[in-house]
């Protein structure tokens, strides 16, 4: 026995709001991806810029330490909240300059530099400061 379809228009709303749906939820999912990442790149920002900032808390302890002892070699970890820097090394290239390397750690997010700095009798002056990639 055969039932003959009467409405079928009530099938023609029932898929089209399936694929309305459908296409509701691949937008609303591609916001919340994108939201996420947004996020995720912020903290990265945040935590390179603190980075920054512990390694020249270290570059500043290297100086101090370097007018307390002209002969200071580094290999100095200091806790700077929210992560650590260290002191990674100090060379003498010539007898009035001393080459600084520091890094430093927050998060994951590491960041070294390299500051050049003069030795005279008034003290110590910053000749250079810069990122070492």
């Amino acid at each position: 026995m055969k039932f003959p379809v009467r409405n079928q228009q009530g099938y023609i709303a029932l898929i089209a709001l399936i694929i309305i749906s459908a296409v509701t939820l691949a937008i609303a999912l591609s916001m919340s991806s994108l939201g996420i990442t947004e996020t995720d790149t912020g903290l990265l920002r945040q935590q390179s810029a603190q980075a920054e900032q512990a390694a020249y808390s270290c570059l500043n302890e290297a100086y101090i330490q370097l007018m307390r002892n002209g002969s200071y070699a580094g290999g100095t970890v200091l806790d700077v909240p929210p992560g650590t820097c260290t002191i990674v090394s100090v060379s003498t290239p010539v007898p009035a300059d001393r080459i600084v390397t520091v890094s430093a750690d927050v998060g994951g997010v590491q960041r070294q530099f390299i500051g050049r700095v003069t030795v005279s009798a008034a003290g110590l002056t910053l000749v250079a400061w810069q990122e070492a990639y």
